[in-house]
């Protein structure tokens, strides 16, 4: 059984994930983050999405973090009921979390071998950060940070077609993007061709849109030797604030959204 203790966090929520993510190892715990075999389940090749039958990390320890952390905040929760299974499947998951009654983190990392959760060997050579979500308690009134702010001057950028996405805008170095779904805003940077990823992008949401329910939000995708991909939204009363990183790619990225779940 995880021993519940409270972490504080008094930290602003950028703060918090700064910290988070360096390790958490002032919560003692003993129980062990189990083996999850990937076999049975299938992941994005191809552009094509095969969503997972499992939850992943579907283990006692998971369940026991969320059943901390439900106790512990006032934040409504949103999870993902589906991180996607290990591709390596000699590798096991491993978490950390922080609660407050204001806020919320859960990370899950890829290992090389057992260890307990909240492990400062969680960010030792070994084992890397796969992805965190995180709630916070948000002023009403307030908005995202300007999401165009990574691409630079706009303005120079050209219109592009689409058939989903709309006022879509393409740099002339082919490295960046600008585009809209609805109440979405998602901007991209990286090296793999920004007409390419847009054409994804674009064919991927029509055929599985975003269902998640919010009153707005933006997604960022970078991509370089990995993906890195942050996606933020506010609640639908405009009253919390939720933020997805992961390291999957934008047909994986739009599975692990679209399994985001009230709990």
């Amino acid at each position: 059984m995880i021993n519940k203790k409270k972490v504080p966090l008094s930290l602003p929520i950028f703060l918090i994930l700064s910290v988070f993510l360096t390790g958490c190892s002032e919560v003692p715990v003993q129980n062990n983050i189990e083996k999850v075999p990937a076999q049975n389940s299938t992941i994005k090749t191809n552009n094509t999405i095969h969503t997972s039958k499992g939850v992943y990390p579907n283990t006692k320890e998971y369940k026991d973090v969320i059943s901390i952390i439900k106790d512990e905040t006032k934040v409504p929760l949103q999870l993902l009921t589906n991180w996607l299974p290990l591709e390596d499947t000699s590798s096991y998951y491993g978490l950390n979390y922080k609660v407050d009654k204001n806020s919320y983190v859960i990370g899950i990392y890829q290992t090389s071998k057992k260890l307990p959760v909240n492990s400062p060997e969680l960010n030792s050579v070994g084992s890397f950060n796969i992805g965190f979500l995180s709630g916070v308690k948000t002023n009403q009134n307030s908005t995202f940070s300007n999401v165009k702010q990574l691409l630079g001057n706009t303005a120079l950028y050209k219109p592009i077609k689409t058939e989903k996405l709309s006022a879509a805008l393409i740099d002339k170095d082919n490295t960046s993007f600008y585009a809209k779904d609805g109440k979405w805003e998602i901007v991209y940077v990286g090296n793999m061709g920004a007409d390419k990823v847009l054409k994804e992008l674009d064919q991927q949401l029509k055929e599985y849109p975003i269902n998640l329910k919010a009153s707005s939000g933006q997604i960022k995708l970078i991509s370089g030797n990995k993906w890195n991909c942050t996606v933020e939204w506010k609640s639908e009363n405009g009253k919390y604030l939720y933020t997805l990183n992961s390291n999957q790619d934008i047909p994986n990225l739009l599975t692990q959204l679209n399994s985001v779940k009230n709990k």
